[in-house]
């Protein structure tokens, strides 16, 4: 039976799995729908449900699973408002219900270290889905912070005068103007106030990214408000921690140098000069890359 290593990204529409061979080489992947009725109550037991299954046809060594939000040097989660979690014990919830040892980590943060980490001496990662997450990686290692919450970007004050509340109850959060939900949201705002524009019912975020290259004008709209945002957000970063790179991931990371190029020109505008030059890429492995980082973190508790 081939021994492996088991990356869970755990994600407020989806539960991503990945078995890992010794050398973090990729066997296998799958994921399921994340359940979160009942405030999330049955996400842990469906993911043990999944591991025993492929305990049939693998020996899983470890278990890394990422989280959305801050996780305590324990591995017990202070709170994740995308899928209902109040504090929650994710590393012994899972090993007593597996008996395979785990380590538990912040999903964005299990992201920075599988998007080849090695390659930086230090990065900042931004994932940017249904939410806006981030990992800092300095010499291999990423700081979580005293409680945990470092590198929670998405929650930097980017509009002090937002009066509308963000899901982590304070407002003005980077989240709700360059996330995906954020974007889809402003689209339809814009929509309903009666703003012309190509696109149809039900349309996604992608369908907005592909109307900016196509000249619609409420696309432009829409896109540029979130990279002001991302921009200035980025630029306060990088005079706080001088980064070698930034690097963007998630699902919005798709649209390439659609989303980069009104990224670079705000982050330019509002970065302290030492700083400006920065260079802001898109990650390589992508949707995957918290799966690869849970599975680094597992590796390293053998």
């Amino acid at each position: 039976m081939q021994k492996c290593y088991l990356g869970i990204d755990i994600g407020g529409m989806s539960v991503k799995f990945g078995l890992f061979d010794e050398n973090i080489n990729l066997i296998e992947k799958w994921y399921v729908e994340t359940n979160t009725n009942n405030n999330g109550k049955y996400i842990l037991y469906e993911i043990a449900e999944e591991i025993k299954a492929k305990q049939k046809e693998y020996e899983i060594i470890a278990i890394g699973a990422g989280v959305p939000g801050p996780v305590d040097s324990k591995g017990i989660v202070k709170e994740c408002v995308n899928i209902g979690w109040g504090e929650t014990d994710v590393k012994v919830e899972l090993e007593s219900m597996t008996g395979i040892k785990t380590t538990v980590l912040n999903d964005a943060n299990a992201a920075a270290l599988g998007e080849n980490s090695e390659k930086y001496n230090s990065m900042v990662f931004v994932t940017i889905g249904t939410g806006v997450g981030g990992g800092i990686v300095f010499d291999g290692k990423v700081l979580t912070g005293f409680g945990g919450a470092a590198g929670e970007i998405g929650h930097i004050t980017v509009n002090p005068a937002e009066s509308e509340k963000c899901t982590c109850g304070k407002s003005g959060c980077l989240e709700q103007y360059s996330s995906a939900t954020a974007i889809k949201k402003y689209a339809d705002k814009l929509i309903a106030d009666g703003t012309e524009t190509m696109l149809k019912e039900n349309f996604t975020v992608k369908d907005i990214f592909e109307g900016v290259e196509k000249g619609d004008a409420l696309c432009k709209m829409v896109v540029r408000r979130a990279s002001v945002y991302l921009g200035m957000a980025l630029s306060n970063i990088a005079c706080t921690i001088n980064p070698e790179v930034f690097l963007i991931g998630g699902g919005v990371s798709r649209a390439g140098d659609t989303l980069l190029n009104p990224v670079k020109e705000y982050f330019k505008k509002f970065a302290f000069p030492e700083v400006k030059d920065t260079p802001i890429v898109i990650a390589e492995i992508g949707n995957d890359a918290g799966m690869y980082g849970a599975a680094k973190a597992a590796k390293r508790l053998i």
